[in-house]
């Protein structure tokens, strides 16, 4: 069964036969690109070639930038977020690009890596142990039972 390998960044988008270990693009090394298997996600199953690895970075960092500016992040965010989508600092000769509106496949990326994100302080959350409150010195009030003090809530 084929499998349509698909690059949020540079819009790159191949046809291929095994998708096993395929976790980077070939084209610009954005880690994890979209793997398609179903014929009915997407129209034009040809091959594509995508933007060339430093204008994919450029149009990807200005478009961080843009939204650390619109959004008010800390000034290292678009830095951690290039990062982590290509698994390198963005490169010397694209540190001074200027901001420029971000690309459908790069919110795509923020909104998935922002729902993991918090799916995982959930499940931190969920995991916290609760300790249980000590028992009153002076004893219980009298229409509280041991039973009732021992509740979790």
């Amino acid at each position: 069964m084929s499998a349509l390998i698909v690059c949020l960044i540079c819009d790159r988008q191949r046809k291929v036969f095994d998708t096993y270990g395929i976790n980077v693009c070939s084209n610009c090394g954005v880690r994890g690109p979209r793997i398609v298997r179903d014929h009915r996600e997407v129209e034009d199953w040809s091959n594509k070639d995508g933007l060339p690895k430093i204008e994919a970075q450029r149009r990807a960092y200005a478009g961080l930038k843009w939204l650390r500016e619109t959004k008010n992040h800390k000034q290292g965010f678009a830095l951690a977020k290039f990062k982590d989508i290509f698994g390198c600092w963005p490169p010397r000769e694209i540190e001074n690009v200027s901001e420029d509106a971000p690309t459908a496949g790069l919110l795509k990326r923020i909104n998935h890596d922002n729902k993991l994100w918090k799916k995982a302080k959930r499940a931190e959350e969920r995991e916290r142990v609760v300790t249980p409150l000590p028992m009153p010195a002076e004893g219980l009030p009298s229409f509280i039972s041991a039973d009732d003090w021992t509740v979790k809530l």
